[in-house]
Protein backbone atom coordinates (compact mmCIF):
# COMPACT_ATOMS: atom_id res chain seq x y z
CA UNK A 1 0.00 0.00 0.00
CA UNK A 2 2.86 2.38 0.83
CA UNK A 3 4.40 1.91 -2.61
CA UNK A 4 1.11 2.62 -4.40
CA UNK A 5 0.55 5.67 -2.19
CA UNK A 6 3.99 7.07 -2.94
CA UNK A 7 3.52 6.54 -6.68
CA UNK A 8 0.12 8.26 -6.55
CA UNK A 9 1.59 11.16 -4.57
CA UNK A 10 4.38 11.51 -7.12
CA UNK A 11 1.82 11.83 -9.91
CA UNK A 12 -0.17 14.34 -7.87
CA UNK A 13 2.93 16.46 -7.20
CA UNK A 14 3.63 16.61 -10.93
CA UNK A 15 0.04 17.63 -11.60
CA UNK A 16 0.33 20.41 -9.02
CA UNK A 17 3.62 21.61 -10.47
CA UNK A 18 2.20 21.74 -13.99
CA UNK A 19 -1.12 23.36 -12.99
CA UNK A 20 -1.80 26.78 -14.50
CA UNK A 21 -5.52 27.16 -13.69
CA UNK A 22 -5.08 30.47 -11.86
CA UNK A 23 -2.68 32.03 -14.33
CA UNK A 24 -3.73 34.97 -16.50
CA UNK A 25 -1.69 37.49 -18.50
CA UNK A 26 -2.31 40.02 -15.72
CA UNK A 27 -1.49 37.63 -12.84
CA UNK A 28 1.38 35.24 -13.63
CA UNK A 29 1.78 32.38 -11.17
CA UNK A 30 4.35 32.43 -8.39
CA UNK A 31 5.45 28.81 -8.20
CA UNK A 32 7.86 27.65 -5.48
CA UNK A 33 11.16 26.22 -6.69
CA UNK A 34 9.99 22.77 -5.56
CA UNK A 35 6.62 21.51 -4.51
CA UNK A 36 5.75 22.07 -0.84
CA UNK A 37 5.67 18.55 0.53
CA UNK A 38 7.11 16.38 3.25
CA UNK A 39 7.44 12.87 4.57
CA UNK A 40 4.20 10.90 4.23
CA UNK A 41 3.11 9.90 7.72
CA UNK A 42 0.20 10.09 10.11
CA UNK A 43 0.36 13.87 10.53
CA UNK A 44 -0.61 16.47 7.92
CA UNK A 45 0.51 20.06 8.50
CA UNK A 46 -1.47 22.65 6.52
CA UNK A 47 -0.62 26.32 6.07
CA UNK A 48 -2.16 28.95 3.83
CA UNK A 49 0.22 29.22 0.87
CA UNK A 50 3.93 29.56 0.07
CA UNK A 51 5.37 32.99 0.77
CA UNK A 52 8.50 34.76 -0.45
CA UNK A 53 10.96 32.60 1.49
CA UNK A 54 9.25 29.42 0.30
CA UNK A 55 9.49 30.68 -3.27
CA UNK A 56 13.25 31.06 -2.89
CA UNK A 57 14.07 27.99 -0.84
CA UNK A 58 11.46 25.56 -2.13
CA UNK A 59 11.00 24.41 1.46
CA UNK A 60 7.66 24.56 3.24
CA UNK A 61 7.41 26.98 6.18
CA UNK A 62 10.82 28.58 5.73
CA UNK A 63 12.35 31.63 7.30
CA UNK A 64 11.77 32.73 10.88
CA UNK A 65 8.24 31.29 10.95
CA UNK A 66 9.65 27.92 9.95
CA UNK A 67 12.26 28.09 12.71
CA UNK A 68 9.52 28.78 15.26
CA UNK A 69 7.45 25.91 13.88
CA UNK A 70 10.41 23.53 14.16
CA UNK A 71 10.88 24.56 17.80
CA UNK A 72 7.21 23.79 18.49
CA UNK A 73 7.58 20.37 16.91
CA UNK A 74 10.77 19.68 18.85
CA UNK A 75 8.98 20.67 22.06
CA UNK A 76 6.31 18.13 21.09
CA UNK A 77 8.84 15.31 21.05
CA UNK A 78 10.00 15.39 17.44
CA UNK A 79 13.72 14.72 16.88
CA UNK A 80 15.87 17.86 16.95
CA UNK A 81 17.82 16.79 13.88
CA UNK A 82 14.60 16.40 11.86
CA UNK A 83 11.57 17.91 13.62
CA UNK A 84 9.33 17.33 10.59
CA UNK A 85 9.98 13.62 10.45
CA UNK A 86 6.81 11.72 9.58
CA UNK A 87 4.95 14.97 8.88
CA UNK A 88 3.64 15.85 5.43
CA UNK A 89 3.70 19.61 4.90
CA UNK A 90 1.33 21.30 2.50
CA UNK A 91 -0.90 24.36 2.13
CA UNK A 92 -4.38 25.33 1.03
CA UNK A 93 -2.96 27.13 -2.01
CA UNK A 94 -0.04 25.58 -3.85
CA UNK A 95 1.18 28.84 -5.43
CA UNK A 96 1.89 32.21 -3.86
CA UNK A 97 -0.53 35.12 -4.25
CA UNK A 98 0.54 38.50 -5.55
CA UNK A 99 -2.63 40.01 -4.08
CA UNK A 100 -4.38 38.95 -0.85
CA UNK A 101 -7.78 39.26 -2.51
CA UNK A 102 -6.81 36.37 -4.82
CA UNK A 103 -6.33 33.86 -1.99
CA UNK A 104 -9.92 32.62 -1.73
CA UNK A 105 -10.52 32.41 -5.48
CA UNK A 106 -7.28 30.48 -5.95
CA UNK A 107 -8.26 27.98 -3.29
CA UNK A 108 -11.37 27.17 -5.28
CA UNK A 109 -8.99 25.72 -7.88
CA UNK A 110 -6.51 24.20 -5.40
CA UNK A 111 -9.15 22.51 -3.25
CA UNK A 112 -9.17 19.38 -5.42
CA UNK A 113 -5.43 18.91 -4.85
CA UNK A 114 -5.82 19.11 -1.08
CA UNK A 115 -8.69 16.61 -1.10
CA UNK A 116 -6.54 14.20 -3.11
CA UNK A 117 -3.71 14.58 -0.60
CA UNK A 118 -6.10 13.79 2.24
CA UNK A 119 -7.46 10.70 0.52
CA UNK A 120 -3.97 9.40 -0.28
CA UNK A 121 -2.38 10.13 3.09
CA UNK A 122 -5.38 9.38 5.34
CA UNK A 123 -3.78 11.27 8.27
CA UNK A 124 -4.67 10.56 11.88
CA UNK A 125 -3.97 14.18 12.81
CA UNK A 126 -4.25 17.42 10.86
CA UNK A 127 -2.42 20.46 12.25
CA UNK A 128 -3.59 23.73 10.76
CA UNK A 129 -1.66 27.00 10.98
CA UNK A 130 -3.72 30.16 11.09
CA UNK A 131 -7.40 30.98 10.72
CA UNK A 132 -8.05 30.25 7.05
CA UNK A 133 -6.59 26.76 7.31
CA UNK A 134 -8.57 26.15 10.50
CA UNK A 135 -11.82 27.23 8.87
CA UNK A 136 -11.39 24.73 6.06
CA UNK A 137 -11.00 21.75 8.41
CA UNK A 138 -13.33 22.98 11.16
CA UNK A 139 -16.09 20.55 12.14
CA UNK A 140 -16.87 21.62 15.72
CA UNK A 141 -18.75 24.89 15.23
CA UNK A 142 -16.19 26.70 17.38
CA UNK A 143 -14.72 30.02 16.33
CA UNK A 144 -11.01 30.01 15.53
CA UNK A 145 -10.04 31.87 18.70
CA UNK A 146 -11.88 29.36 20.90
CA UNK A 147 -10.30 26.35 19.21
CA UNK A 148 -6.66 27.44 19.24
CA UNK A 149 -4.20 24.89 20.67
CA UNK A 150 -6.89 22.29 21.32
CA UNK A 151 -7.37 18.88 19.72
CA UNK A 152 -10.76 17.75 18.43
CA UNK A 153 -11.71 14.31 17.13
CA UNK A 154 -14.16 14.21 14.21
CA UNK A 155 -15.70 11.06 15.75
CA UNK A 156 -17.12 13.22 18.52
CA UNK A 157 -18.92 15.50 16.08
CA UNK A 158 -19.60 13.64 12.84
CA UNK A 159 -21.12 10.26 12.02
CA UNK A 160 -18.90 9.94 8.96
CA UNK A 161 -15.39 11.27 8.79
CA UNK A 162 -14.61 14.19 6.50
CA UNK A 163 -12.72 13.26 3.33
CA UNK A 164 -13.49 9.56 3.85
CA UNK A 165 -11.58 9.18 7.10
CA UNK A 166 -12.01 10.28 10.71
CA UNK A 167 -9.21 12.50 11.98
CA UNK A 168 -8.06 14.59 14.89
CA UNK A 169 -7.63 18.33 14.32
CA UNK A 170 -5.19 20.56 16.19
CA UNK A 171 -5.04 24.23 15.24
CA UNK A 172 -1.99 26.31 16.00
CA UNK A 173 -1.57 30.06 15.56
CA UNK A 174 0.58 31.08 12.66
CA UNK A 175 4.22 30.94 13.86
CA UNK A 176 5.06 34.32 12.33
CA UNK A 177 6.85 36.73 14.64
CA UNK A 178 4.24 39.33 13.65
CA UNK A 179 1.46 37.30 15.26
CA UNK A 180 0.54 39.29 18.39
CA UNK A 181 -1.49 36.37 19.80
CA UNK A 182 1.81 34.79 20.78
CA UNK A 183 2.74 37.78 22.98
CA UNK A 184 0.08 37.02 25.61
CA UNK A 185 1.27 34.94 28.59
CA UNK A 186 -1.95 32.91 28.78
CA UNK A 187 -1.82 32.18 25.09
CA UNK A 188 1.77 31.00 25.39
CA UNK A 189 0.63 28.63 28.15
CA UNK A 190 -2.08 27.24 25.84
CA UNK A 191 0.47 26.68 23.12
CA UNK A 192 2.91 24.98 25.50
CA UNK A 193 0.15 22.69 26.77
CA UNK A 194 -0.65 21.66 23.21
CA UNK A 195 2.92 20.40 22.81
CA UNK A 196 2.21 17.72 25.41
CA UNK A 197 -1.04 16.78 23.66
CA UNK A 198 0.72 16.45 20.32
CA UNK A 199 3.54 14.45 21.91
CA UNK A 200 1.00 11.93 23.22
CA UNK A 201 -0.60 11.60 19.77
CA UNK A 202 2.78 11.17 18.06
CA UNK A 203 3.86 8.49 20.53
CA UNK A 204 0.62 6.57 20.11
CA UNK A 205 1.05 6.74 16.33
CA UNK A 206 4.56 5.31 16.62
CA UNK A 207 3.26 2.40 18.66
CA UNK A 208 0.59 1.44 16.10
Amino acid sequence: MTLFRDIALGVLHKNIESCRMCETPETPLRKPARIMRGTPGKVLLVGLEPGNTEMTSGKAFSGQAGKSLDKWLQASGQPHYNPRQGIYCTSLNKCGSTDLKDIDSKFANCRTFLIQQLHMLRPELVITLGEKSYNYFEFTGLAYGDALCKVFDSRDFLLFGPYGVHLKHLTWPHPSGRNRWLNDVENKALLTNSFGILSTILRSSDED
